[in-house]
């Protein structure tokens, strides 16, 4: 597999952590009903999507290896299209929360309840709205209607180290699906003598 297929196939599994996301709302749904269920969803794909960058991390050391050129740098060069990308929707976003960019404040449209009170939904609302959605492993963290662009920071922090740590691992040929599989043995043997 090439550099540019491997980069390309980042921004694949990101598009997967977010099907996985959405499917995890569904399929996890109990674990809201207990107190800390929010952070606990946003921590299981904010690791998946560590996770999902690590195997391209390793895959990316792997191919390095046959030429004997392996430094640290690639992993780099292998997770910055996407995180670059990431950082740049936060900046956007950004823009548009701290009301730098005025379009914050525009009303898109407004609606009167039944008690007679006036509601406004605004850019800042759709926009929130469109990060929550790409940012949607990142939703249990998230406290209020709107996203805190700080928070999001998460994700691209996740896609370099992700990356990084497969990198390293893979050059030194360690794989961490076999150490699990390694501790799983033991702990089985342990509970069966």
């Amino acid at each position: 597999m090439s550099r540019k297929k491997l980069t390309a196939s980042l921004f694949i599994d990101y598009i997967i952590n977010l099907v996985l996301s959405g499917l995890g709302f569904i399929a996890l749904s109990w674990i809201f009903d207990i107190s800390f269920g929010n952070f606990l969803y946003s921590i299981i794909f904010s690791l998946s999507l560590f996770g999902l960058t690590y195997s391209k991390g390793a895959l990316a050391a792997k191919i390095d290896l046959r030429s004997k050129d392996t430094p640290m740098i690639n992993a780099l060069k292998l997770s910055f299209p996407l995180a670059s990308v990431i950082l740049f929707i936060i900046a956007i976003y950004s823009l548009v929360f701290y009301n730098i960019i005025p379009v914050g404040d525009i009303i898109l449209g407004t609606s009167v309840s039944e008690t007679g009170e006036t509601f406004s939904f605004m850019v800042k609302d759709a926009a929130s709205i469109a990060i929550r959605i790409i940012f949607l492993n990142l939703t249990g963290f998230m406290e209020s209607s709107l996203a805190s662009p700080l928070l999001l920071l998460i994700s691209p922090l996740s896609v370099v180290s992700g990356a990084a740590f497969g990198y390293f691992f893979g050059r030194k040929k360690i794989s961490l699906l076999d150490v699990f599989i390694k501790i799983k043995d033991k702990i089985i043997n342990k509970f069966n003598e």
